[in-house]
């Protein structure tokens, strides 16, 4: 009776374990010459084959899939490619997102973060984070992670990675190239220097101690910060102490007063004490 051609050519079509067809996976894993007397025996048809391959498949033992680390985990939840996905020409492949994103964690836990912010602001240079983002985002580690995720899933593609490391004067140093040429410039909408965050701050300051009598809060120091930026991106006028003063006045009118009215107070004794 044996196996008919017609049951071996749909056996050698699928190629579910082995690219040659089922009957190469069953040479490979049993022998060829059991299989071939398997085949061929007087009493074995296409339905008794089938059962006998399908227990067959049963009895093997199951490989366990590999646990992923954390590392090949961050990998996929951040960006669009397996952490052994390769980068660059097919033929000629070269490392792997897995070790893009190795060196990109390893910046921006501080191993180096002169370079990670180089990176940060060439990414915000070139538009990788995306419309309406200010500059403030670059504080920000998860607009950070965001803007990378966005350049690897774009550049890979592409064969590219959005850091290479080369040799310059005998100097192993980073190149972003790939993400773009536009330099970073932190200036305002006409073209001044922006201020610090720090430069910011003691305007808060200096504002409160004036306005209050005393050092700013958390809050009133991000209301000044954000009518700063706010200034500087309408290019409407220079942001200076006024500015911030007046901010902290509308922000609390009645404690101003207050304040206000003490001076005018401690004033008006002085004057008294003096005659």
């Amino acid at each position: 009776m044996a196996v008919s051609q017609a049951y071996r050519d749909e056996l050698n079509a699928d190629t579910t374990f082995h690219p040659g067809g089922m009957i190469a996976w069953l040479y490979e894993v049993a022998g060829r010459a059991h299989i071939d007397n398997m085949m061929g025996s007087s009493i074995m048809d296409d339905d008794a084959f089938d059962v006998y391959l399908h227990n067959f498949i049963l009895a093997r033992p199951q490989e366990e899939e590999e646990d992923w680390t954390k590392h090949e985990i961050y990998v996929y939840q951040a960006s669009e490619w397996f952490a052994d996905t390769e980068i660059g020409d097919p033929n000629f492949p070269g490392p792997t997102v897995g070790d893009l994103y190795g060196v990109y964690l390893a910046l921006s836990t501080a191993t180096n973060p002169d370079e990670y912010r180089k990176l940060n602001e060439t990414l915000f240079a070139n538009g990788w984070y995306g419309v309406g983002a200010t500059v403030e985002s670059l504080e920000n580690q998860g607009a950070n992670e965001q803007a990378f995720a966005s350049a690897v899933n774009s550049l890979v593609a592409r064969g590219l990675s959005p850091i290479v490391q080369k040799e310059e004067d005998g100097y192993l140093v980073w190149d972003y190239s790939n993400l773009g040429t536009k330099p970073f410039t932190d200036t305002t909408a006409d073209g001044e220097m922006r201020l610090t965050k720090d430069q910011i701050d003691s305007m808060a300051d200096n504002a409160a101690q004036t306005v209050f009598g005393r050092a700013p809060s958390d809050q009133e120091k991000t209301m000044v910060l954000n009518l700063v930026r706010g200034l500087e991106a309408s290019g409407v006028h220079r942001p200076g102490a006024s500015d911030a003063r007046a901010e902290l006045r509308r922000g609390a009118p009645v404690e101003a007063r207050t304040q206000d009215m003490s001076g005018v107070l401690r004033n008006f004794m002085s004057i008294v004490a003096g005659r």
